[in-house]
């Protein structure tokens, strides 16, 4: 009976007391083999790994740009690989580092603080091929749209998380910072201009021309102005009063608005109105006026509603 085989590459080793013969082929020639195949790392396929691989067995895959593991000796040997990071293959496992440990890339360090955050020595770049990739994105455990996204191009969106992002800003011209939302600051609010037939509707024939009659409210230190524009097409105007749109309740003022279109009170071509009806209207035009343009409209100081 031999004594017993080395324990990780299982080397014959024949019987110690002298009494069994030496076999070359038993006890030197499959040994030196087995001793061959061991140094070093191994040559194999991702198909191919050993499947008796005693712990520490180092292999490397001769079909994927060189992966190299090591065996750590559980069973099954097929789940018993460990992927070793190396500058040619593609690391495909995931590498975890101590928390006081740091990442170094040339003269970029990537750490990790106290409280968890990340921490770099240099600023973070992202190039895109265009102005709408992403550069970052922000999400809070179970949202199903990023709350926060800025794209290549410097453009901010933010949004509620279960549904698309609603709010912008961004660089829209030269020294020129916008919002298509709504912007509320402690002593400034602007709605953004509203479609005006979202706020009552269009009377005696009146339609709404181009460009698209609109409203804007702007808040300044707690004064709300509400300006205009756009253009109402008329039909059937005489030179007496000629209401062209009707209000929404809501939008009714508790006492009539009154002022001079196109100048001042004594120089204005007509009158507009706004009566507490909620009816909008002029008086003192031409009977052959067929068009108001609504940025001649002086705005409003402190408007009934809110848009």
């Amino acid at each position: 009976m031999p004594d017993p085989s080395t324990t990780r590459l299982g080397l014959y080793k024949s019987k110690s007391d002298g009494s069994e013969l030496v076999n070359y082929t038993q006890d030197i020639g499959q040994n030196l083999d087995k001793l061959d195949l061991a140094a070093g790392f191994q040559a194999v396929t991702s198909t191919t790994r050993p499947a008796a691989p005693y712990s520490g067995k180092p292999i490397f895959e001769t079909n994927t740009s060189y992966r190299s593991y090591f065996s750590n000796g559980t069973s099954p040997a097929s789940a018993s690989w460990v992927e070793i990071p190396n500058s040619s293959g593609t690391f495909g496992g995931n590498l975890t580092l101590a928390a006081s440990s740091s990442l170094s890339i040339g003269a970029a360090t990537l750490t990790r603080s106290s409280g968890g955050s990340l921490n770099s020595n240099t600023n973070y770049q992202r190039t895109g091929s265009a102005s709408t990739d992403v550069a970052y994105s922000t999400l809070v455990t179970s949202d199903t749209f990023d709350r926060a996204r800025i794209y290549t191009d410097g453009k901010l969106e933010m949004g509620p998380g279960n549904a698309a992002r609603d709010v912008n800003l961004y660089r829209s011209a030269a020294n020129t910072l916008t919002t298509d939302s709504n912007f509320v600051a402690a002593n400034l609010f602007a709605t953004g201009w509203k479609n005006l037939a979202s706020y009552g509707s269009f009377q005696n024939s009146a339609t709404a021309g181009s460009p698209t009659p609109q409203v804007q409210d702007v808040t300044i230190c707690g004064l709300k102005l509400r300006f205009f524009q756009g253009v109402v097409n008329l039909s059937g105007v005489g030179t007496g009063g000629y209401a062209f749109f009707q209000w929404n309740a809501g939008y009714l003022p508790t006492y009539e608005r009154d002022w001079g279109v196109g100048g001042q009170p004594s120089s204005a071509s007509y009158r507009a109105y706004w009566a507490t009806s909620g009816a909008w209207g002029i008086t003192g035009q031409a009977a052959s006026q067929t068009v108001i343009n609504l940025d001649q409209f002086s705005p409003i100081i402190n408007p009934p509603g809110t848009l």
